[in-house]
This record gives structure tokens, sequence and C-alpha cells, in this order.
């Protein structure tokens, strides 16, 4: 099913027979609604990109595969800038198989610890964890992580609006000066990593 998450990016596709064939580098996962999809799809199509599905969640995968050379958080960050409306993504690169970006912003997304930090986990919902982790970082609005084998560390947006704004408006939703949203990098600062992290227990009810 082309609807089916996760979604997997082959790289552009113009002038490419058998692009569909090669095996998928990004792969991600989305809750949210991404509001300016049809320019998104727009630009990615100009790059050469096709399309398999009508789905947002595919507009930024492939938003995240054009940026990609060689970082995937990088890739991600580059990504956010373009994005207006709400979503929770974690995303995959057949590049850096040891390695799972997430980002949030107006739909929840949380980190689970697992036992003796050896493995790690995003979900939606602390209940999606129930049986595998108790340990839980809440991800706040506009934070990022980065999980390795091991081992993560929380981003936090330094953007002058927040990834997952609307057009024109900061975090507070007033109205902000300078160049359009849509052009400006998510830029972030480290927030805290695993050997530091605000661990909660999940709530066994």
């Amino acid at each position: 099913m082309h609807n089916a998450h996760p979604h997997f990016s082959h790289g552009p596709q113009a002038g490419s027979a058998d692009a569909a064939e090669r095996p998928g580098r990004i792969a991600l996962v989305h809750n949210g609604i991404i509001e300016n999809h049809d320019a998104l799809r727009s630009r990615l199509q100009a790059k050469g990109y096709v399309f398999a599905s009508q789905t947002d969640t595919e507009e930024v995968m492939r938003s995240v595969d054009s940026h990609y050379n060689g970082d995937l958080l990088e890739a991600v960050k580059a990504s956010l800038g373009h994005l207006h409306g709400a979503y929770a993504i974690a995303v995959f690169c057949k590049d850096e198989p040891h390695r799972l970006i997430g980002a949030r912003a107006g739909s929840p997304l949380i980190l689970g610890v697992g036992k003796d930090g050896g493995e790690h986990f995003l979900a939606s919902d602390a209940m999606a964890l129930a049986g595998v982790t108790d340990q839980i970082v809440y991800l706040e609005e506009g934070d990022l992580v980065d999980v390795q084998l091991g081992k993560f560390w929380v981003w936090t947006s330094l953007s002058p609006a927040c990834p997952g704004a609307a057009p024109g408006q900061d975090r507070a939703g007033a109205q902000r000066r300078g160049p359009s949203w849509a052009s400006t990098a998510t830029t972030c600062r480290k927030k805290f990593s695993s050997s530091r992290a605000p661990l909660r227990t999940r709530s066994k009810a």
C-alpha cells in the first residue's frame, strides 16, 4: 500500500527508469498535518522527485532525502525549516543504520529509555511503550532527538519561529518580523544528553 507507513525515499527519479527499484535510503513515519504540502510537493517535483502517494508524510520524507548529505540530523533540521503545520516524525537512513532522528511540533513525541540504556524507543504516547520500558523522556515543543546505540541527545529549536508554527507566527503566536519563515533553516542548541536526561517513570495505570 503506497499510503502505509513507513514511507521510503529512493532519491530523485527524473530520467531514471530503474530508480523506483533501488533500495530506499530514507524511511519516515509521521503523525500530524503539513499545511503547506502542495508547495513542498511542487518544490520537490522540480528537483526530480516522483511521488507514489498523496500523503504529506511522503513529502516530508522526500524533503529529508533532498537535504541528506551524510548527516541525518542536519538533513532533518534543514527540512523542518520548510514545514508549516503539526508533526511528530521519526526518521531512519540506511547509510546510518544505528541512528534514529525524531522531531515534534504540535504533535506529541516521547523517548523511551530501555533497560541499562542499551536500547531506546520513539512513540507518540507512553502507553505505546507499556511492557517495553517505564523510563520516559517527554519531548517538548520544537525538540529534536538524536538516538544512537546506547546514547541520545535532545536539541531544542532556536529558530525565530518554532517548527510547525504558522507562517508569520512565533511560539506565542505573535507576529514575527524578518525574512520568510519558510526560508529560514532550523537552528538548534543541545538541550541534554542521555547522561543527564530528565527521566520520568511511566504510570502503570
